[in-house]
């Protein structure tokens, strides 16, 4: 077969042959065995089917493929994923006897060089903290401001001022104060006031309204300039006391107490506490906002001393 364009159209069947190279489109064989396959120059070897390798496969480029089932792939997938869970179990429940990296231990040493300390040393300075729950069982100290929806103190709470944005305290229980209580506004008592002494000395108000008032003793304020309470040899008085004491002079008939108290609609009670010898002790006029004059009909050789109250009516 010299001539390359002669077609070969006979078929022959040999029990063996020896071929030094073969070059065909298509060769079809029940048993290929060889001791290398190599494809030609710029082309690839494609296999369509099942390849059945009995003994050793070494590729010396890139296997690519979308699933490889191997008995060891599969052991070493398993003993990963225990590994992991494992790693996954320690992580989530640290113990006291578990070892620290050293990587770790440097990374956190190198993170605690770089945190500058503070002054004393017992706190840190962070912007914002953001938790569920906080537990202080020594101290806690807020410089600033704080906003607590509810506060709840099982001991003592030491205020040194208390402001209500509301305008309202409610307390639930009892209120005691120890020291002394300033009211700038209206005080509105809804059960009983008690107290064991009521007077200027405990008590000071300029005004009390009240529809009733009930006292086993009324102690009413002398004036503490004016001479309210001294008997005198003049006829006349000035005092700024609502209530007092004073001398009617023997051969005297009227005696003048000059007060601010006094007005068209006061009342002015006078009670004699020596003997008037059948003589009527009265009020015989007054002017608002300045006097009230007491008198008697007929003069007494002795002095005649009496007690004066002015009740204010509105």
């Amino acid at each position: 077969m010299t001539n390359k364009e002669t077609i070969v159209d006979k078929i022959g069947a040999f029990a063996s042959a020896t071929i030094a190279k073969i070059e065909a489109g298509l060769i079809e064989v029940s048993t290929l065995r060889a001791g290398v396959i190599s494809p030609l120059a710029g082309n690839a070897i494609f296999i369509d089917g099942d390849v059945e390798i009995s003994g050793d496969a070494t590729i010396s480029g890139t296997l690519t493929a979308s699933k490889i089932e191997s008995t060891t792939i599969d052991l070493i997938r398993d003993r990963i994923e225990a590994l992991a869970g494992q790693l996954t179990s320690e992580v989530n429940a640290p113990t006291s006897e578990a070892p620290i990296d050293p990587n770790t231990l440097n990374a956190l040493y190198q993170l605690l060089e770089n945190q500058p300390a503070s002054p004393s040393a017992d706190y840190i300075s962070v912007a914002a903290i953001d938790a569920q729950s906080g537990f202080f069982s020594e101290y806690l100290a807020v410089l600033g401001q704080a906003i607590i929806t509810d506060l709840r103190v099982a001991n003592n709470l030491v205020l040194t001022n208390l402001t209500s944005p509301t305008g309202t305290i409610d307390l639930a229980g009892n209120l005691v104060v120890n020291g002394n209580l300033t009211v700038t506004g209206n005080v509105n008592i809804l059960g009983d006031l008690t107290a064991p002494t009521a007077s200027f000395s405990s008590l000071l108000a300029k005004r009390v309204e009240a529809e009733e008032i009930k006292t086993s003793q009324l102690i009413i304020a002398a004036d503490a300039t004016a001479s309210a309470e001294i008997a005198t040899n003049s006829a006349s008085i000035a005092t700024n006391a609502t209530a007092g004491k004073a001398t009617l002079p023997a051969g005297l008939t009227e005696y003048t107490i000059y007060t601010p108290h006094v007005n068209a609609n006061s009342l002015v009670y006078v009670t004699p506490t020596g003997d008037p010898q059948n003589q009527v002790l009265y009020v015989k006029s007054k002017q608002e906002n300045e006097w009230f004059t007491v008198a008697i009909n007929q003069a007494l050789a002795v002095d005649l001393e009496f007690n004066w109250w002015i009740i204010k009516l509105e």
